[in-house]
């Protein structure tokens, strides 16, 4: 496993085994009035990106962002790890890492995403990690992930997902892990998960499920942990 994908992996099951456990994690505001980490809105420039930056691993979380445009990133062709994690980013835009060819850790956790468009991760077809925890997010696109053929770890906990469609995970043949934890879940459907033939890991705990489709896990002939 890829250095910096397995220390996303150990990090957040850390986080989640000291966690209080009787009370659920959504993901909350820790920013007030009062408090020193309140900044005016900052974006950034796409013409600031693609001139100076070449490097092969970018951090920018725990900034200000609030949003990035859909050029932010053009020209770090290099480019294999990316966190945006607690940037109070609300949305991503269409092709957002479009230009990001190399990119393998793409981390989008801790902000304040309700949705995000059926092509943001277009073009991101050698990205092996993807986290998308402790968001607001309530629905997943359709073919959302379909370029992500390289994918072996999804982290959407901690949002308030409420359900997922058939076809919500196309295209994700290498998945390995994926994390559903903490979710607004009543239900599982059936055969959402049909194309996850790589997948080993599947959580879904700590979310109201009442009920299980009789297809819920077909297809999870690689599966070891439920």
């Amino acid at each position: 496993m890829h250095v910096t994908l397995a220390c996303a992996v150990a990090t957040e099951i850390l986080s989640i085994a000291s966690a209080d456990l009787s009370q659920p994690f959504r993901a909350q505001s820790h920013r007030t009035q009062g408090s020193c980490r309140c900044f005016r809105r900052v974006v950034i420039p796409s013409e600031h990106c693609s001139s100076h930056w070449h490097s092969v691993d970018r951090s920018l979380s725990n900034n200000p962002l609030y949003s990035i445009s859909a050029s932010a990133f053009t020209g770090l062709t290099a480019l294999t790890y990316l966190s945006l994690s607690d940037c109070y980013l609300t949305s991503i835009p269409s092709n957002a890492f479009a230009d990001l060819p190399a990119l393998i850790s793409l981390f989008l956790s801790w902000n304040q995403i309700t949705s995000f468009p059926a092509d943001a991760f277009t073009g991101l077809t050698v990205l092996s990690a993807l986290q998308l925890n402790s968001n607001n997010i309530t629905s997943i696109p359709d073919g959302a992930f379909t370029d992500l053929t390289q994918l072996t770890y999804l982290s959407l906990l901690n949002n308030q997902i409420t359900t997922v469609s058939a076809n919500a995970f196309t295209g994700l043949t290498a998945l390995t892990y994926l994390y559903l934890t903490n979710n607004l879940f009543t239900t599982v459907p059936p055969s959402v998960f049909a194309g996850l033939t790589a997948l080993k890991t599947l959580m879904l705990s700590r979310n109201p499920i009442t009920s299980i489709s009789a297809d819920a896990f077909t297809g999870l002939s690689a599966l070891t942990s439920l």
